[in-house]
């Protein structure tokens, strides 16, 4: 017997194991606390029904003391009582992965539980006292008994359950636009931050200022032409800001040279995109872009890098990328390389349609771009 003793002072215990916020406690049941007909008569579910009914009402209701920190139901539990705060204030609180997350505060002449008990599901949410809190609590058998005897109080107290719960419908919509706009706020930021970014860019590589903001343009109207979604044009555009944010790591040296480069050179440069999907590919938000970034030259005969991708092994962005990268590529001023007008910038990205280009793409941009620059024949 020693022996089991000994072993059993051993055995882990699951309670002091479980973190304090996750305990389950058993409410203490306080019998010796009176309810008086006139303090139940000022909280807010019985307000209305007449001394008779309050009288009987309060020969079911049972008085419960929680302490602080102590749960009085847990999310996910059968429900089989409402509860009325008598007095002290309890945090209603929504389960997450991380912790519990408060959606509600409630306080005296609050009550809380009538969903479980009237739909027969298990409790949507936990809650837990935040001060010494006295609790009135009125079992399914003894409420539903009360619709039978009682009638006229019975509606009294559904129509302030049913209260109750749009007002809680008004509070989750008022949250859900307050999230909305913080939501909108934090893309906003982000794209400026993006914006940001891509002009620091073009800026380092004056022979290509204003290239980022141009592509961007062409790429989210042929996307648009396409039919892409809304968010589908969204990931094009932080794509297209972002396309050359790997040439950070290219020295000056080559990056602005004014004349064609030699081929350990272009072996260098040519590593921008990877160097850029490196940098990016642990930014969350990034995630749908980083095709575009690491797979905008690729070519459709797999000639390009650098993974040599071919057809449509090549991400639809990156397809779409390539074409308008190249466009503006042809017709902005370049130090090693003659300016060509639209038409001629259009004729060649036709003559390399099906071995650089996605053929399809090409002729969809080519509906599409004169309306969106000065033409020049």
């Amino acid at each position: 017997m020693a022996h089991k003793r000994c072993l059993d002072m051993h055995k882990p215990n699951s309670l002091a194991m479980m973190p304090k916020h996750r305990r389950r406690t058993r409410l203490r049941l306080k019998t010796e606390r009176p309810i008086p007909l006139q303090h139940l008569a000022n909280l807010g579910l019985f307000e209305g029904i007449s001394p008779n009914d309050l009288a009987n009402i309060a020969t079911v209701l049972q008085a419960r003391q929680v302490p602080p920190g102590e749960y009085v139901l847990h999310e996910g539990d059968k429900g089989s009582s409402i509860f009325i705060v008598q007095d002290g204030e309890l945090e209603v609180l929504k389960l997450t992965t991380a912790s519990d997350f408060k959606v509600n505060h409630l306080r005296r002449g609050d009550f809380f539980g009538e969903m479980a008990i009237l739909d027969q599901q298990p409790r949507s949410a936990s809650v837990r006292a935040l001060t010494e809190v006295w609790l009135l609590e009125l079992h399914q058998e003894d409420l539903f008994n009360l619709f039978n005897k009682y009638p006229d109080s019975a509606r009294l107290i559904l129509e302030r359950m049913s209260l109750r719960m749009r007002n809680i419908m008004g509070e989750l919509q008022a949250q859900l636009e307050a999230l909305h706009k913080s939501h909108h706020q934090l893309l906003q930021t982000y794209d400026a931050t993006l914006q940001a970014l891509s002009r620091a860019l073009d800026l380092r590589d004056t022979e290509t200022e204003g290239h980022s903001q141009r592509v961007t343009l062409y790429a989210c109207r042929l996307a648009e032409a396409l039919g892409l979604s809304a968010e589908g044009i969204q990931t094009i555009r932080m794509g297209a800001l972002l396309h050359d944010v790997g040439k950070i790591g290219v020295p000056d040296a080559i990056l602005r040279k004014p004349a064609s480069l030699n081929p350990e050179e272009r072996l260098l440069i040519q590593q921008h995109p990877v160097w850029g999907y490196d940098m990016l590919k642990d930014v969350g938000f990034l995630a749908d872009c980083l095709p575009i970034v690491l797979y905008h030259h690729e070519k459709i005969d797999g000639s390009g890098y650098p993974a040599h991708l071919t057809n449509e092994d090549i991400p639809l962005g990156a397809r779409i990328f390539a074409i308008v990268d190249a466009f503006d590529a042809m017709t902005s001023a370049r130090p090693y390389r003659k300016v060509v007008t639209p038409s001629e910038a259009l004729e060649e990205l036709r003559r390399c349609s099906g071995t650089h280009f996605d053929a399809h793409l090409v002729d969809v941009f080519s509906q599409i771009i004169p309306a969106l620059i000065s033409w020049t024949a």
